[in-house]
């Protein structure tokens, strides 16, 4: 669903592994050049300690639809108040050429690549 969300505004999804390392976040990140976090819970605290300036970080309320035990810092976006603003945006083109989606391969020969 959140693929279809970005397409509608232009945007471009950068899926990740919920086991990556820190390490392997700051890469992904750096590599497609992505502004903007949205993050459950869990993962908050490794992408708050990504060494990468973001335009904003956004956090849902659970943990897989589970209530999250961690507080969630107030500079941090909440996804669900995302949500309940009604937005509006200005309609984009469509263009079945645009990418919309990143997904990074294993890496088993040397560091992951970004697959559009």
């Amino acid at each position: 669903m959140g693929r279809f969300a970005c397409t509608r505004i232009g945007a471009i999804a950068v899926t990740t592994n919920t086991g990556c390392s820190q390490e392997e976040y700051e890469y992904y990140i750096s590599h497609s050049g992505s502004r903007i976090v949205l993050t459950q819970p869990r993962h908050l605290p490794i992408m708050l300690g990504v060494a990468k300036p973001f335009s904003w970080v956004g956090c849902c309320a659970t943990d897989s639809g589970v209530a999250a035990t961690l507080e969630i810092p107030t500079d941090v976006v909440r996804f669900e108040d995302i949500c309940a603003e009604q937005l509006a945006l200005p309609p984009i083109d469509p263009d079945p050429r645009r990418p919309n989606h990143v997904q990074y391969t294993s890496g088993t020969t040397s560091r992951p690549k970004g697959v559009v």
